[in-house]
């Protein structure tokens, strides 16, 4: 293909669409059977849920496995579909370096990272003599970490923390005054007063991150659980960027204090790991709108410069937003019949009673 058709393809979108619908089908098709929904169903049925089946005693057996097999139907595909993006968007990552040449070098989602897929070609961990990470195989994605990168995480997530709540409603009007404060020195100790540095700005957290991350010499690691929905490894000079992928639910303080947290320690162990020296200050952490939402004021506090909106982050991978809603309104034409065909199929005397002393399935 010469080059002038690569660019119309790349620009004109349209390989994008056909790779996402092809994706968001099969997944519907290969999660949406009739087996599927029965599994669900009677996993609900075991729970043993008193007061759930107190509430619909009232109702019979074929209403009560109705509603259940559609319920579990909508929730089921509401927590798919999420995780069915985030993988799609590696795809397409992916494809841009196979059909266009994008100077990516790797590319990780956190399913990736947690089963353990993510391999360096040195070693692991910049510290002699330590254990290779450990990967788990369940939900959760654990890496060791040095020491005074935890201590330094979270007592920039705590400061951050009081600093906001000290602040109140009147941080908002002085905000970019924030994150443009200037420093002379980092820390002398971890525990000692940050009264005198601009704690709020992401380039110090940052800056005192990277020099612990850097020091020389052995130190002690801890395993941590970080979160990463997805790692990229562009082309030196390129760079690593990390994202996180936003919740609408995070509103608390506890939960931001958490998710900043994470967002430190993801940043100082990346500076951390020999595979990524050559990149030197190339290293971005992102907290990242995947879908179009406003982001809260709290959010941008917390955060700071680490928000990567979700214009930002569509333009990033070279896709418009508006591809992504119409692949999956396209691909989702599907679900009217598969849906139609698992229901049908997931019949009471399909979905026996699991609890001999429940009575609530033999109606």
């Amino acid at each position: 293909m010469s080059g002038a058709s690569q660019l119309d393809l790349l620009t004109s979108h349209s390989w994008a669409k056909d790779l996402l619908v092809e994706k968001f089908r099969s997944n519907i098709e290969r999660y949406l059977t009739a087996r599927n929904v029965i599994k669900r169903v009677r996993h609900k049925a075991r729970l043993g849920d008193d007061l759930y089946e107190a509430m619909l005693s009232t109702v019979d057996r074929h209403q009560y496995l109705s509603m259940m097999t559609l319920w579990s139907v909508g929730q089921g595909i509401s927590v798919r579909v999420r995780h069915w993006v985030e993988e799609a968007v590696k795809d397409l990552i992916v494809y841009q370096k196979e059909k266009f040449g994008r100077e990516i070098d790797r590319v990780y989602t956190f399913s990736d990272l947690r089963r353990g897929r993510f391999l360096a070609e040195t070693d692991m961990v910049a510290l002699a003599g330590e254990e290779q990470t450990e990967h788990s195989h369940r939900r959760n994605w654990y890496v060791p970490v040095r020491t005074s990168i935890v201590r330094v995480a979270e007592r920039l997530s705590e400061e951050v923390d009081r600093c906001y709540e000290r602040r109140g409603g009147g941080w908002q009007a002085t905000l970019k005054e924030i994150q443009n404060r200037v420093w002379e020195r980092l820390p002398d100790s971890i525990d000692g007063s940050l009264e005198d540095f601009p704690i709020e700005t992401t380039a110090f957290q940052e800056a005192w991150l990277r020099e612990v991350a850097l020091s020389p010499g052995w130190e002690a690691v801890s395993r941590q659980k970080i979160t990463c929905n997805l790692l990229i490894l562009e082309k030196p000079p390129g760079k690593v960027r990390a994202f996180r992928f936003a919740s609408p639910r995070l509103s608390s303080l506890r939960a931001l204090r958490d998710e900043k947290r994470n967002l430190l320690l993801l940043y100082g162990w990346l500076r951390q790991e020999k595979l990524f020296r050559v990149y030197q200050n190339s290293v971005r952490v992102y907290w990242t709108e995947l879908m179009h939402r406003p982001i809260s004021p709290n959010q941008e506090f917390f955060f700071g410069k680490q928000v990567f909106g979700s214009a930002q982050f569509w333009e990033y991978l070279k896709v418009p937003y508006d591809v992504l809603l119409e692949s999956l309104a396209i691909a989702g034409q599907a679900l009217k019949e598969q849906i139609r065909d698992a229901v049908q199929e997931a019949t009471p005397e399909s979905i026996r009673k699991l609890n001999p002393d429940k009575s609530r399935l033999d109606r």
